[in-house]
């Protein structure tokens, strides 16, 4: 934890900062809260609050990735990435990923797909393609 002054409308306070890393991303997020004493009471205090922020933002990450299907994160992507990219690109990908989840199943949890099984289902796809030429 760090600690960062800061005045604002003339008055002093003090920004409470800690990191932790995303279990999602993998990347470093950062939560604060903003005091105005820099004592040791308040010290404590704010590591407790730091603690029970990145404690929660944890566990709804880790709630989110474990109650979606394949079947509903389809969905959730595509209709995301309609908004992003071109009728054509968006079609390519719609094709890719029905075939995927129907391969895997629409009812596997994402967090079950290891890389080992795709990597077998990538050279399965790759048999296929050269049989068929």
């Amino acid at each position: 934890m760090w600690i960062e002054q800061r005045s604002i409308h003339g008055k002093v306070r003090y920004c409470f900062i800690e990191r932790y890393k995303s279990s999602l991303t993998g990347r470093y997020r950062r939560v604060s809260v903003t005091y105005g004493k820099k004592t040791p009471q308040v010290v404590k205090t704010a590591t407790r609050e730091l603690e029970e922020k990145i404690q929660k933002a944890l566990a709804e990450e880790g709630r989110a990735v474990r109650k979606i299907t394949m079947q509903e994160l389809e969905t959730r992507f595509l209709d995301d990435y309609e908004k992003q990219v071109r009728y054509n690109t968006y079609h390519n990908g719609e094709i890719f990923l029905d075939e995927f989840v129907e391969a895997c199943g629409p009812n596997t949890r994402p967090s079950a797909i290891t890389t080992v099984w795709l990597n077998r289902l990538s050279r399965a796809v790759l048999n296929c393609c050269f049989m068929a030429v």
